[in-house]
């Protein structure tokens, strides 16, 4: 502070109040000024001068106390006041003069720790420090980070802490002050080096990270720890998923692989007091490869099968690899059923099956190969076995035998049956297959080959009920059911020769056709006369022959004659009758083409045809013989070049 005083005047002192012995920039600054005695109503006048004592008057007030705030380096200076008084008003006396010197405010920053040797890790708490000259009142700190256009903090605290510390904090810092648009000087950069507690993990997955399910895999999070005595804990993550909790184990085993187990994998390590940030490996990807899969289907692809079928099962693996070995299964899949010793093979089959092989069946397989890695790892880069097969259901059936009647159940006497024994299934020996027939529950037919019982003539006692049986060759049948066959009395006898010789004469009329068309031309002038005459030459020899008569007149010389025989069917000997000669009934035809000769002009040609049916019976020695003639007269015409054919049918009953 510096004063002047004159002696003949009152003294004015001018004082500078601050509450530091030095004034920094932002400090408030009180300019006093004093004077002796009582005097009043005086007037103070500020001065700002420089040191060439050229004053310029910046304040005039009652008061005899002038305030800066927040000073600057602009306000520094020489000041003096002058105390004015009376009316009009007059210098009393000036003061001494005043030196204000506003400095600049300067900070430092330290880093304080508490780390052995002053060491930091990651981890630890560290605090830097900002140290700014002169009294601080609403004043700010900032932290920058060398390289940041952005304070890394500011707090109205000078002390930055960083606890824990992690490697993003390294670095060098810088401080300083701030109020409004007044700020201090920066702080000289000091270095922030922060050590690794640990290092970054690295997951590493054995046998490799393709594996084959059910093997096992180990994967194991590696770190290195930087300080001795430190505890680290792990923890494992699969898509962002956690696996398993942190521990101080730093391996996740999966001891049976499956497809689930599939995808991304990483690891986090941190240390056990959890004073630093966790630090994540790499992503690692694993996959389990599924083992091949088992295909089980029954061949021709049906799933029912009847008694003594051949059924096979075909197991099939997909893939290229080879060497398989097979395993079947009968039973509950879940249950993993029971194991067919007696089967090995890609195949298994039932030569002939039986209902107590129903069932659900299921198969896999599996192959000698070296491990190449250690077992325990799983160790094998190829499949050892297979996945379990679909489950596939055998139903077995009894077999489904009926008896069919053809043409149908209701036949007539002398007409043909047959009875066809049709068994259900796909057998496939179907010649290994007997087949019995039983009639009334009797067996009339036994262990035929053939499915089919022919009758060729029905006859009465051929009535009543049928059933069929077909027989396996371990010696078990199966019956149809019961069908019943009913025999209905057929035409009477007559009606049957009448039809057959019916038929006899249209073949006959056939022959005559033929004939006709190779006389044609010929000319006859035999009349009805003649074609009477003809007939009697027509007799029945002993042994049933035909012979030729000797015409009449010569006329007839010229006469072609063709004879022909048709022996009918035996006769049986009716039921309380007397015995009949089984000699057979013979049926000639006679056919004679006549000339006229006495007619020139006439164009007929006659045609003659002569059908005699001799039917012979003896009754007790002295039967007389029955001849019943059938006649046929068939007369050519070819008037003007046109023939026609006249025929003439009469039946005579001679009885001698």
């Amino acid at each position: 502070m510096i004063s002047a005083r004159d002696n003949d005047k009152p003294n004015v002192t001018l004082t500078l109040k601050n509450d530091e012995k030095s004034v920094y920039i932002g400090d408030t600054v009180t300019l006093v000024c004093n004077i002796d005695g009582k005097i009043t109503d005086l007037t103070y006048l500020f001065f700002r001068g420089d040191d060439r004592k050229f004053w310029t008057e910046f304040k005039a007030t009652k008061e005899n106390s002038y305030t800066i705030k927040s000073v600057t380096q602009f306000d520094s200076g020489v000041y003096r006041c002058d105390v004015y008084s009376g009316n009009p008003p007059y210098v009393l006396q000036s003061s001494n003069p005043v030196t204000l010197t506003v400095q600049v405010r300067t900070a430092r920053l330290e880093v304080i720790s508490r780390g052995p040797d002053g060491q930091i890790f990651e981890g630890d708490k560290v605090s830097l420090t900002c140290q700014v000259n002169g009294h601080l009142v609403e004043w700010t700190f900032e932290l920058w980070k060398i390289r940041e256009e952005n304070p890394n903090e500011t707090r109205k605290e000078n002390t930055f802490t960083f606890s824990p510390v992690t490697l993003s904090h390294r670095g060098r810092y810088s401080c300083r002050a701030k109020k409004g648009d007044l700020h201090s000087e920066f702080s000289a950069s000091v270095q922030l080096n922060v050590l690794e507690l640990f290092s970054k993990p690295t997951l590493t997955v054995q046998p490799n990270a393709s594996v084959w399910e059910m093997d096992s895999v180990d994967m194991s999070c590696q770190s290195e720890s930087k300080v001795t005595g430190t505890r680290l804990t792990y923890r494992f993550y699969r898509e962002n998923m956690t696996v398993i909790q942190g521990k101080l184990e730093n391996v996740f085993r999966i001891t049976f692989a499956v497809k689930n187990n599939s995808g991304s994998y990483w690891c986090e390590v941190g240390s056990e007091e959890e004073k630093t940030e966790k630090k994540r490996s790499d992503p690692v990807q694993v996959t389990v490869r599924e083992y091949p899969k088992a295909t089980l289907t029954i061949r021709n692809d049906s799933k029912n099968a009847y008694i003594g079928d051949m059924v096979t099962l075909d197991c099939s693996i997909e893939g290229s690899f080879t060497g398989w070995r097979y395993i079947w299964y009968k039973g509950n899949l879940t249950n993993w059923g029971n194991w067919i010793k007696d089967a090995t093979g890609n195949a298994y089959t039932f030569p002939s099956v039986t209902l107590s092989e129903s069932g659900e069946y299921w198969c896999s397989a599996f192959r000698d190969v070296s491990p190449t890695h250690p077992l325990h790892l799983g160790g094998y880069d190829s499949p050892r076995h297979s996945r379990s097969s679909n489950v596939v259901t055998l139903i077995v059936k009894a077999m489904n035998v009926t008896l069919e009647p053809s043409p149908s159940r209701s036949v007539k006497e002398g007409d043909p049956l047959n009875l066809t024994c049709i068994w259900g299934g796909k057998q496939s020996f179907p010649s290994k297959l007997t087949f019995s027939f039983l009639q009334n529950n009797v067996t009339v037919e036994h262990n035929r080959e053939s499915p089919v019982l022919s009758i060729t003539w029905v006859e009465k006692r051929h009535g009543g009920s049928y059933m069929c049986a077909t027989e396996l060759p371990r010696g078990r049948k199966t019956y149809s059911k019961t069908i019943e066959i009913e025999v209905l009395k057929g035409f009477p006898l007559t009606t049957v020769l009448v039809s057959v010789g019916l038929a006899l004469f249209l073949l006959l009329l056939l022959l005559l056709l033929f004939v006709c068309g190779r006389t044609r031309g010929s000319t006859f002038t035999e009349g009805k006369k003649a074609r009477r005459k003809e007939k009697k030459m027509d007799v029945i020899t002993p042994n049933r022959g035909a012979v030729q008569i000797e015409p009449l007149n010569k006329e007839e010389e010229n006469m072609e004659i063709t004879y022909s025989e048709l022996v009918g069917l035996p006769k049986e000997k009716k039921k309380g009758g007397p015995s009949v000669n089984s000699s057979a009934a013979t049926l000639y035809s006679e056919v004679k083409i006549h000339k006229d000769k006495s007619t020139a002009s006439s164009d007929k040609d006659v045609l003659y045809a002569n059908l005699a049916k001799e039917k012979s019976k003896k009754k007790q020695g002295r039967m007389p013989i029955v001849s019943d003639a059938l006649y046929s007269n068939v007369t050519l015409n070819s008037p003007s070049g046109k023939a026609a054919l006249a025929g003439e049918l009469t039946e005579k009953t001679e009885q001698i």
